[in-house]
């Protein structure tokens, strides 16, 4: 025991050096930044991203790239070039709905609002399609092709029929230390759900079977690679954003306010790596 205690001290002392090394004398070489689990993700590329855009939902679909921003008077839905991260087309979303998480199902996309209790179903040509109603905050939407999966700002995910936003069942995010909460943004992806907790640079892999986090995955590395631009705030300007690209088998990872979309590769497979903490 005395001598796996020792190693593993050597392991975090050697991550944690590692660390200060990355962050403190070259920032430029994160991009191979492990997890405090161990499991590592590379930055292969970056696409530009307007400061201005409060990032809430974030979504590939083909090869556009939809993206909903929110604040009141602020709120909009964009749609981006995959290649470039240039805007194509924005729809301003009415003055008292918050814009919150977003995902396309069956050729149409659904922005969440925060506490107005109404999701805006548009076409992917943006144009507003009704109005459905759900109870609770909305947050983070996604689908695993058959419904939708919600969260709301606290440990759970629910499960929703696409055609009426009725939960048809749900699971309490936990890990090791108990329940995850502020579960925001959320990505579906072979089976699991990535799923941004707010104000955490890390991002829970879900087993939506029964809510464990098989995996964490931190990325305080990537606010290192970026100068913050004027009117930066660390407390709102925090990371939020994943969308899976199949084409290029990357990650899509930004944040509220941040002027990159960084191009992420992980490497292997979190359901065959040893379970979080």
């Amino acid at each position: 025991m005395q001598g796996e205690h020792t190693a593993r001290m050597k392991t975090a002392l050697a991550i944690m050096l590692g660390t200060l090394l990355c962050i403190t004398t070259k920032p430029a070489r994160c991009e191979e930044a492990p997890t405090v689990e161990g499991f590592a993700w590379n930055v292969v590329g970056t696409l530009p991203h307007d400061v201005t855009h409060f990032t809430q939902g974030f979504e590939v679909f083909g090869d556009r790239i939809f993206e909903s921003s929110g604040g009141y008077g602020r709120s909009a839905l964009y749609e981006l070039s995959r290649e470039s991260g240039s805007v194509l087309r924005k729809h301003d979303i009415v003055h008292n709905l918050f814009a919150e998480g977003l995902t396309v199902f069956d050729d149409h996309i659904f922005v969440l609002s925060w506490l107005q209790r109404v999701a805006i179903r548009f076409n992917l040509s943006l144009e507003p399609q009704g109005l459905i109603r759900y109870s609770g905050e909305g947050w983070g939407l996604t689908h695993d092709g058959a419904r939708l999966i919600m969260s709301n700002g606290n440990s759970q995910l629910q499960f929703k029929d696409p055609a009426t936003f009725q939960t048809i069942g749900n699971i309490e995010v936990r890990d090791r230390s108990g329940p995850v909460h502020r579960l925001n943004e959320l990505e579906y992806v072979d089976g699991l759900i990535y799923a941004n907790v707010w104000k955490d640079d890390r991002i829970a892999v879900i087993d939506p079977s029964n809510g464990s986090v098989v995996r964490w995955i931190d990325m305080s590395a990537l606010q290192h690679r970026f100068s913050k631009p004027p009117g930066w705030d660390p407390d709102e300007h925090v990371l939020n954003g994943i969308a899976y690209d199949p084409i290029r088998n990357v990650f899509l990872v930004t944040g509220k306010c941040w002027p990159h979309i960084f191009l992420v590769k992980q490497s292997g497979d979190p359901r065959t790596v040893r379970r979080a903490r």
